[in-house]
């Protein structure tokens, strides 16, 4: 990235770029260079027509996300369309003075796995439901059958592992969004348990589509089962960095002894 008269030339390839194939914007993140030799975190609007698609999403999950990578080549961005992230992660965005949402005051970093683990519990939560309907149909209408015992504690747990990450990150986003509208600022203690509570989220929806599909039976491998589907769909979804457990705890760690986070910007 370069500056130039009344904007910024963008050069080169963008990866995992999620619905980048319906959209005709999209918001890039890129490090301007400072005159002191360090760099500083902006996102820019670029148009559909600035990019060239590169199709190279063949991922075991999440298939239907496209996000996919894409080049820029001598894109010039206005700077009307340039934002200092460092200006949306202290809460004080430019639009926030006209768009009075709370929503429009809710910092990036720490704050968004809770709307990127909604898909992976999602996913889990329709789990727990086709295996409902699989466990009625093993069980038929006659008495207890052998082996049945294990499937309904299996699907006991992953109910409540799935319910318990649901109620997580709602807690996490309601907590959050009553503290914007009482006008207070979110900081580095609402942004580590909000990662901490959307990482652990993360690790029970897998528990669960895990204990669920390795019981599933040979049906369950079948490409036209929504089982299968859905167990990679879950797993894709929490690789997410994000959602990394060891490092959202030790973010949390940081904060209650008092250390800095390591952002990685």
């Amino acid at each position: 990235m370069r500056r130039a008269p009344g904007g910024y030339v963008l050069n080169g390839r963008w990866m995992f770029a999620s619905g980048v194939t319906y959209s005709g914007w999209t918001i890039v993140g890129g490090f301007v260079p400072r005159d002191n030799g360090t760099r500083q975190h902006h996102f820019f609007l670029v148009p559909a027509a600035d990019r060239t698609l590169i199709d190279d999403w063949d991922a075991m999950g999440m298939a239907g996300s496209g996000s996919m990578s894409f080049d820029l080549k001598d894109a010039f961005v206005p700077d009307h369309r340039v934002l200092d992230a460092s200006l949306v992660q202290a809460g004080n965005p430019p639009g926030a003075r006209v768009n009075e949402e709370t929503l429009h005051r809710m910092p990036i970093i720490g704050f968004t796995g809770t709307v990127l683990v909604s898909v992976s519990i999602g996913a889990a939560m329709g789990m727990v439901r086709d295996f409902e309907t699989l466990l009625r149909e093993r069980a038929g209408r006659g008495p207890a059958k052998p082996g049945l015992e294990d499937l309904q504690s299996r699907l006991a747990e992953a109910g409540a592992e799935t319910e318990c990450a649901r109620l997580l990150i709602l807690d996490a986003a309601r907590r959050n969004t009553a503290r914007l509208r009482a006008g207070e600022k979110l900081d580095e203690a609402d942004a580590s348990l909000t990662a901490r509570n959307s990482a652990y989220a993360a690790k029970l929806a897998k528990q669960a589509a895990s204990r669920l599909f390795e019981v599933a039976g040979g049906s369950g491998l079948n490409q036209s089962n929504h089982l299968q589907c859905a167990f990679r769909d879950v797993y894709a979804g929490t690789a997410h960095g994000t959602l990394n457990w060891g490092r959202s705890a030790v973010r949390y760690g940081n904060n209650i002894l008092g250390w800095p986070p390591n952002l990685p910007f």
